[in-house]
């Protein structure tokens, strides 16, 4: 943690006046004897470390062998790749080395030397300086204080107060060596004019707007904190209690101990990885504006935005708001600190937002730095798969408990998969056979529809249908066709009623998530949960975008990944459509007008399903499609946008899923020319599943089964005019290199995700052969590319579009959760059992409990995410 203020700085030099005689020194005689034949002598050892300095005297050692490992593992990425047939060993740490810098810094090496020429000159920086005769800056950053005798920054245990520690003096009171009270000296009135006092150690000062308020620096959870204006590192009192002296240290686990499967952060629980982050801080410096170059980072949500803590409750905040701001209104901000944070603020591929991401922001913060030390001094495993302890070389996935038992991925897999069954079951299906037929049947002897079915009669006694029905189509068409229908069917609780003053789509009453990245309708959890039928007008584009819509890479339709209507989507776009079509623009209208009689049922539902694009978002909803939606209306359909995701299954003995083949062939199984004979246009996002785990070391496995998929398809689909599938980026970056030409190693300008208002695309014929838009030709989507065409018209074939994210839209169902399982877990109040001691039953601790905001802890917090965290051995970091 890192404390600095330019008010603390400013407010200091109104105590340069304590005179070097009153500024004695706080050090004991075993202070002295350790600082000088010590790797603590560089720092002035405060007296109230004096019965920890052996505990720190070891930590101290235990963070210089970190920093060394980090340092040889460094360097070594500036040499040559290592040839892996002339030497497999070196080829294999090279590759857990570059790999490991992706998961926690964020960067390629040999793409971006920048950045590893930096962590070199500062991890050699550390390594030179610590077991030194002076420290760097030798008497620390703030001038005034080096002018003491003897004077070196300050090493802290605990932040007592007391006779010869810290002393409250109020603003009434005057300091040692002063003629005047505080109150009373230079500049007070202008800069700490609304503080009660101050705690004073010697020279240095800590200004409280509370008299005698406490911490002093500690603040509740706090493990340590650097204080450039004081000169000062301190340690905070949890750090020596029995429990934490009596923790493995990382020379011990480094020996034996470390088991496969279990993350990084359960080794992690000693003061030399405490030291090693507050030395980041420290060695980093400060910039010319007085600013720490190694910070704490604000921690991000899944989609980027920088999270806070407001009330009990984490949210995503989009702008961020300024500290002064942020502390005004209450919030908290959440810092990167542990493996989960570290590795979300590193990886910039899945999120919305990616300016509080990337490598620019994990190289500057100092637990990432940190973690990633300590996994290089641990390097005989490979920590490059989410953090977790993997033998290098090994194609094994990392099991979670190090045993044979399940994982938590199979028992999620599990759970899920029965909750999803036992859902099914409830399903809404169409009767069979059908009672009865809403509409005429226009076809008599159709064995399909009951004998009850209605004759279908001109009626003449209402003046609507006096109008020809060409004329009659048109109005219909107008009033209810050409634009784009949300059908959406999921299984939770009853939403409450739509509030009229809500500006939310359909007016939607809408709460923030748990995880404060996005919004939610409110449900009436009272009620028991039922499939639910809900549907829309799509707003996820203003009314001038809808109607001025260009080719997909020109700022045309937003992927359905950009969709959130169904949780309230964007109210300012539902304020203009309503502007411009009126108060109920974003529903349908439509149901009053099919319940007024058979003959407008019949003619409107044709217009319906045959002139709207039709978006089904949800997977269960479309793989038992033809079981809840007459097959006359699938034949009527024209126009398709469907979101499919990418099922994996847990498959032992390789670190990788398989992907469920039988899942994948079933939507093209269901999307047959039979059964849908008018469909024209189609458009699929294939998106990951959350739970999947996808590998590179599968990705030609994946790509085999996709494409001879979607390419037999294509073959069956000869009249579509327009046919597109958006695959995950991580599977669309290796197809777009190959349709440029261009190798592995000049990918450089397609790491970067594009806006996801536009998408890259490749045209693939049927045949395999794949390109991209040539100058000086123009888009030509959806048509394929001119230049092929003029080629050879009768080749079929179609577009693979950029999905800029892998994930599904979060859509909050309200049934039971999903398990959070955990083995061990703790809170800053409820430290976790040493790995020695008896286990016994520990609560499960989630990320997005209200508990889980740790500030430099002194241990770090294990929790389900660590295993599902974005890494390199996921192929869209390939």
């Amino acid at each position: 943690m890192t404390i600095f203020s330019h008010l603390w700085f400013l407010l200091w030099l109104l105590a340069v006046t304590v005179s070097a005689a009153e500024a004695t020194r706080t050090t004991s005689v075993g202070d002295f004897v350790a600082t000088s034949t010590s790797l603590l002598r560089i720092w002035d050892v405060d007296k109230s470390c004096d019965e920890e300095l052996e505990y720190m005297e070891e930590s101290m050692s235990i963070a210089l062998d970190i920093v060394t490992a980090a340092h040889s593992a460094l360097k070594f990425m500036k040499e040559q790749v290592p040839d892996k047939e002339k030497d497999e060993s070196r080829y294999r740490r090279w590759s857990t080395i570059y790999k490991s810098i992706q998961l926690f810094l964020g960067f390629m090496t040999n793409e971006q030397p920048n950045y590893l020429n930096e962590l070199i000159d500062l991890f050699a920086k550390m390594e030179r300086v610590i077991p030194s005769q002076e420290n760097d800056p030798a008497k620390g950053y703030v001038k005034r204080l080096s002018r003491l005798p003897d004077a070196k920054p300050m090493m802290m245990c605990r932040d007592e107060a007391g006779e010869d520690k810290w002393k409250w003096y109020d603003i009434d009171d005057v300091l040692p060596g002063q003629q005047v009270s505080i109150a009373n000296m230079p500049g007070f009135t202008k800069y700490a004019f609304d503080n009660y006092g101050a705690w004073v150690y010697g020279p240095r000062f800590t200004w409280k707007v509370i008299e005698k308020e406490e911490p002093i620096l500690c603040e509740p959870g706090t493990a340590a904190a650097v204080a450039w204006v004081k000169g000062l590192i301190i340690f905070c009192h949890q750090l020596f209690t029995a429990e934490a002296k009596a923790m493995k240290s990382p020379r011990e686990f480094r020996e034996s101990g470390i088991v496969a499967g279990e993350s990084l952060g359960e080794y992690a629980t000693h003061l030399s990885i405490v030291m090693v982050h507050e030395l980041s801080h420290w060695f980093g410096g400060i910039t010319g504006n007085g600013d720490p170059v190694i910070d704490d980072q604000t921690a991000l949500d899944n989609e980027g935005k920088p999270l806070y803590r407001i009330g009990t409750k984490l949210h995503g905040q989009r702008p961020e708001p300024s500290r002064e701001e942020a502390k005004a209104m209450g919030w908290k901000r959440v810092e990167a600190y542990g493996v989960k944070y570290i590795c979300n603020l590193a990886i910039c591929d899945k999120k919305r937002y990616t300016d509080h991401c990337g490598p620019g922001k994990a190289t500057k913060n100092a637990d990432s730095l940190a973690l990633f030390a300590l996994a290089m001094y641990y390097d005989k495993w490979d920590w490059s798969s989410g953090a977790r302890a993997k033998e290098p070389g090994s194609k094994k996935r990392p099991k979670e408990d190090g045993g044979e038992g399940e994982t938590t991925k199979q028992k999620v897999e599990k759970w899920w998969n029965e909750l999803c069954e036992a859902q099914v079951k409830q399903l809404p299906l169409l009767p069979d056979p059908r009672p009865r037929a809403l509409t005429p049947n226009l076809t008599p002897g159709d064995d399909g529809v009951s004998n009850s079915a209605p004759r279908p009669l001109y009626q003449e006694s209402c003046f609507w249908f006096k109008v020809p029905p060409n004329i009659r189509r048109d109005i219909l068409r107008l009033a209810f066709g050409d634009t784009r229908l949300h059908m959406y069917l999921n299984c939770s609780y009853p939403e409450v009623p739509p509030d009229p003053d809500s500006k939310f789509h359909c007016r939607i009453l809408t709460e923030p998530g748990d995880w404060g990245c996005q919004r939610f309708p409110v449900a009436d959890e009272s009620q028991a949960e039922v499939w639910q039928w809900w549907g829309s007008r799509c707003h996820r584009c203003p009314p001038n975008a809808a109607r001025d819509q260009g080719p997909m890479t020109h700022g045309g339709s937003k992927g359905p990944w950009s969709d959130l209507c169904r949780n309230g989507g964007d109210p300012d776009i539902c304020e203009a459509w309503r502007e411009e079509e009126g108060p109920s623009a974003c529903n349908i209208g439509v149901i009053g007008w099919l319940l007024s009689c058979r003959q407008n049922y019949m003619e409107t539902i044709e217009v319906l399903y045959s002139t709207n694009t039709l978006i089904l978002g949800e997977a269960c909803m479309v793989e038992h499609l033809p079981s809840l939606i007459p097959p006359r209306r699938l034949e009527m359909m024209t126009s398709l946008e469907i979101t499919w995701i990418l099922k994996s299954y847990f498959t032992a003995n390789q670190d990788y899923d398989n992907i469920d083949e039988g899942h994948l062939q079933s939507i093209f199984d269901l999307l047959s020319p039979s059964k849908f004979p008018a469909l024209r246009r189609l458009h699929i996002w294939f998106a990951k599943d959350r739970p999947a785990w996808l590998s590179h070391h599968g990705i030609e496995a994946y790509e085999k089964v996709i494409f001879e998929r979607l390419d037999s398809f294509v073959q069956v689909w000869c009249d579509l005019q327009e046919c597109a599938f958006a695959l995950p980026r991580f599977f669309f970056k290796r197809k777009y290199a190959a349709a440029r030409g261009v190798t592995q190693d000049e990918r450089e300008d397609l790491r970067y995700p594009p806006k996801d208002d536009s998408y890259r695309q490749v045209w693939r014929d049927i045949h395999g052969n794949m390109t991209v838009v040539q100058l000086p030709y123009v888009d030509s989507y959806p048509k394929a590319p001119y230049h092929t065409t003029a080629r050879d018209d009768r080749v079929a074939g179609y577009w693979i579009l950029e999905a800029p994210y892998d994930d599904l839209p979060v859509y909050r169902t309200a049934g039971s959760p999903r398990p959070c399982i955990c083995k061990r877990s703790m809170s800053p109040q409820t430290p976790r059992p040493s790995r020695d001691s008896p286990q016994g039953h520990t609560p499960c601790f989630c990320p997005v409990s209200p508990q889980f905001s740790p500030v430099s802890p002194p241990y770090r917090l294990s929790s389900p995410s660590d295993s599902v965290q974005g890494n390199v051995n996921e192929i869209d970091h390939a």
